[in-house]
């Protein structure tokens, strides 16, 4: 079954205020590059930040996430490049968390809104996770054997009850 992951409005908004930033400086960066005939420093400078710009939306956004799937025994985070697939006996424990249990949550390394939050992140009351998530509401907690803490926000939390029928 497959769920949806939308983008909250601070996210939408975060990925709109970036994009529209990084095409201002790389438009900079191309004129000055136009403009730059004897400078090879200059040059070379601003080719490097074009470049690292270009990277830096496209790595985020390839590695996003766009949505969740369970099926054939595995919870699959679905991303542009690189799905993560989680052996549903490998799970544990599936349970919705308040806003009250992710408060102070510290992104370690991480994305913090642009094309969603993922990465690694650390929150006091439950330790180092791992965030797939796209808004900052519908946290699930996934707990593994191995100790390891995921946490995603599918639109729909009859996923919750969905994947505890799965896994027990």
């Amino acid at each position: 079954m497959k769920f949806k992951a939308s983008l909250d409005t601070l996210a939408k908004g975060i990925t709109v205020f970036i994009i529209l930033l990084f095409i201002y400086l790389g438009q900079r960066s191309f004129l000055i590059i136009m403009d730059s005939e004897t400078d090879t420093t200059s040059f070379y400078l601003h080719v490097f930040i074009l470049v690292f710009l270009i990277l830096v939306l496209f790595g985020t956004w390839v590695f996003s996430p766009q949505g969740y799937e369970i099926g054939d025994g595995t919870l699959t985070i679905k991303r542009i490049i690189g799905n993560v697939h989680i052996r549903l006996p490998e799970i544990i424990e599936v349970k919705e968390l308040s806003k009250e249990e992710t408060r102070g949550t510290i992104r370690t390394f991480g994305v913090g809104g642009l094309f969603g939050y993922f990465g690694r992140f650390y929150i006091p009351k439950l330790g180092r996770v791992i965030l797939f998530a796209t808004q900052r509401k519908n946290k699930v907690l996934i707990k593994k054997k191995d100790e390891t803490q995921i946490i995603i926000t599918p639109d729909n939390l009859q996923f919750t009850q969905y994947l505890n029928q799965k896994i027990s």
